[in-house]
């Protein structure tokens, strides 16, 4: 009998893949109004630098040579011209690259928010809604935007980060509870291919990937504390609760109740541990391919080397360039890091 009902219920249970999919759309439509706020949000911070007749920078190359990929391709920037060809956006076209990017950014900014939300002890609402604008108005994009035919694909890659590490967080959670551990190869799967579309389109999205890496297991942390202090606070009342909430795929902790304090604050400790070190693991695996498909089929150029400086100048140079980078953003000595964005921050 009991092989007869495990048998059931694993047939019950959904394919990890799909289930991730379907809880992404069901976030998407339960926050329709927040992606319009986020695209009337883009057009009032950005609308001006695309619907405008101002030069910008690559302009001059794509009107000499209409189609032609630039050197996207010999510094590694495949996947910018796979997006750009598949939206038929490598002839100049200011319109269409200005309508894809109004409304995939705010597509790919919903989905930060749907990791971080699935990540989060913190309060939903306009708490996520302003986390997004940060990202929104974050400086560093916004420098990149200037770039304006290289905007669009910018957004897809944004998007893809997130999508690769929505899978990464899937792919690697704990087996028992999600149903059969074969299923979590293709998910990773899905995870390497987004990083390794995300990373060939600006390289600076390896950054990216390592700070929603890390920003979202301090968010896990937080909220495993956080239930760990709510079960001693139900012990010490006497009123310990009798459920059990449904284990969260993206944490790969599973919830426990008030009586299993004691093994859930085993858990949160060298759990995530250890589970940071798998994720550690799978992205040099993905970054390192990526390399690889670079130097193979792509590399041309010293562009990427020549903008290491670790080995290259002396750590003191390296020091002193990150201090008055910093100094340069606190003391809001431009237009990208105004006092407001500190303050908000």
């Amino acid at each position: 009998m009991k092989v007869l009902m495990s048998s059931n219920e694993k047939k019950a249970k959904p394919n990890r893949l799909l289930r991730l999919c379907r809880e992404l759309v069901c976030f998407y439509r339960a926050h329709a109004l927040l992606y319009i706020a986020l695209c009337l949000c883009a057009l009032l911070a950005h609308g001006g630098l695309f619907f405008s007749g101002h030069f910008y920078n690559d302009e001059n190359y794509l009107l000499r040579f209409p189609g032609d990929p630039y050197n996207w391709l010999t510094i590694g920037r495949y996947s910018l011209v796979l997006f750009k060809r598949l939206f038929g956006t490598l002839l100049y076209n200011p319109s269409a690259e200005a309508a894809f990017f109004f409304l995939l950014l705010p597509l790919a900014l919903l989905t930060w928010g749907f990791l971080l939300e699935k990540g989060s002890a913190l309060p939903h609402g306009a708490a996520l809604f302003v986390s997004l604008l940060l990202i929104l108005v974050f400086p560093a994009f916004t420098e990149q935007y200037y770039f304006r035919f290289q905007a669009f694909p910018f957004a897809c890659g944004m998007l893809c980060t997130a999508l690769s590490l929505l899978c990464a967080f899937e792919g690697l959670a704990d087996a028992a509870p999600y149903g059969r551990r074969g299923e979590a190869a293709a998910v990773l799967l899905f995870s390497v291919l987004f990083a390794l579309l995300a990373f060939g389109v600006y390289q600076s999205f390896v950054n990216l990937y390592l700070t929603g890496l890390l920003g979202v297991f301090l968010l896990r942390r937080a909220r495993g504390l956080q239930r760990a202090l709510s079960a001693d606070d139900a012990t010490v009342s006497g009123s310990p609760t009798n459920e059990t909430e449904p284990s969260d795929s993206l944490t790969g902790d599973a919830e426990v109740s008030g009586s299993d304090d004691a093994a859930a604050r085993g858990r949160f400790f060298p759990v995530p541990l250890i589970s940071f070190a798998k994720h550690c693991a799978l992205f040099l695996f993905s970054f390192l391919l990526y390399m690889l498909l670079v130097r193979l089929f792509f590399s041309g150029s010293d562009y990427l080397t020549s903008q290491l400086p670790w080995g290259n100048v002396s750590v003191t140079d390296i020091l002193r360039a990150l201090f008055s980078y910093f100094l340069h953003m606190l003391l809001a000595r431009s237009v990208f890091y105004p006092a407001t964005f500190i303050l908000v921050c």
